[in-house]
């Protein structure tokens, strides 16, 4: 859709009106499911509040270093939520050791999953350290979009608890992954 223009999605004229300040910034992986980051931002929401979603907001063609000062966001935001889904190998059961961690990490499993976790990728995990460094209020939500029988959809967080329970002794800055070396190395 931004093809032509290479402008930002929230930019396009068939949208406007869609779009206004936004007070919340959605934190997500790129990896995770999209439905579930929309979930994550209606669940238990007011009808008023507006999200920053990236994907609508920055520019995603290359030359969009200004679209990369997050911080600016964060600063103009009352409130971060960090939307992750449930991860099977982690939502079922409490793995409770390091080795079991590590093992879980470097499975086949493990690293198709640290594509979705947000703790796991590096733009996450330095936008979190930003909304800490700014005393912003941060809601982590661990859950997934259901379709129900009457076809009508559900933000559940099934599968949540063990997850983020996991996931709390996991969280490895150094390690967290990031696509462009550059990125990595000016953040960290």
């Amino acid at each position: 859709a931004t093809r032509e223009t290479r402008c930002r999605y929230g930019e396009l004229p068939e949208v406007q009106g869609m779009f206004g300040k936004a007070t919340v910034l959605m934190s997500h992986c790129w990896g995770g499911t999209f439905g579930d980051l929309v979930g994550a931002a209606c669940h238990g929401a007011r009808m008023d509040r507006i999200v920053w979603i990236d994907i609508f907001a920055v520019r995603q063609w290359p030359g969009n270093l200004c679209d990369l000062n997050f911080r600016g966001v964060i600063e103009r935001s009352e409130a971060m939520v960090v939307s992750t889904s449930p991860v099977v190998g982690l939502s079922e059961k409490f793995l409770g050791n390091e080795k079991n961690w590590n093992a879980f990490l470097t499975s086949k499993q493990g690293e198709a999953a640290k594509m979705t976790m947000p703790f796991c990728r590096l733009w996450c995990v330095v936008e979190v350290a930003a909304g800490v460094a700014r005393n912003n209020s941060i809601v982590v939500k661990c859950g997934r979009v259901i379709r129900r029988e009457d076809g009508t959809l559900e933000y559940v967080t099934e599968g949540g608890f063990y997850t983020m329970q996991n996931l709390s002794y996991m969280i490895d800055v150094v390690s967290s992954e990031c696509a462009v070396q550059a990125d990595y190395d000016r953040e960290m």
